[in-house]
């Protein structure tokens, strides 16, 4: 093999490896956009599920408020309402 062929496989093989490192490029951009893309995504996500997790929270509260005031309620109920009237009235039609 002479200097110039040599010279030229080495061109040739150059020119191979700059085309496949373009490729590389621009795969590792299209990549990086995805992974941006999908950070995002995530980031909302996390936030959408905080927000569930709060009003979560809230209706808890609130439940529990509710089942307090109820048994009040009801024992206020037993108070006012003697049981021999409360039986009676269960057993009238």
């Amino acid at each position: 093999m002479t200097v110039e062929q040599r010279l030229d496989s080495i061109d040739a093989k150059l020119e191979q490896l700059v085309i496949a490192s373009a490729q590389l490029l621009e795969t590792t951009r299209a990549h990086t956009r995805q992974l941006e893309l999908q950070t995002g995504q995530i980031g909302r996500l996390t936030e959408g599920l905080t927000k569930i997790k709060l009003i979560g929270e809230k209706q808890e509260q609130n439940i529990s408020r509710l089942l307090d005031i109820t048994e009040r309620q009801s024992r206020i109920i037993e108070r006012l309402i003697p049981s021999s009237y409360s039986e009676s009235s269960s057993d009238r039609p």
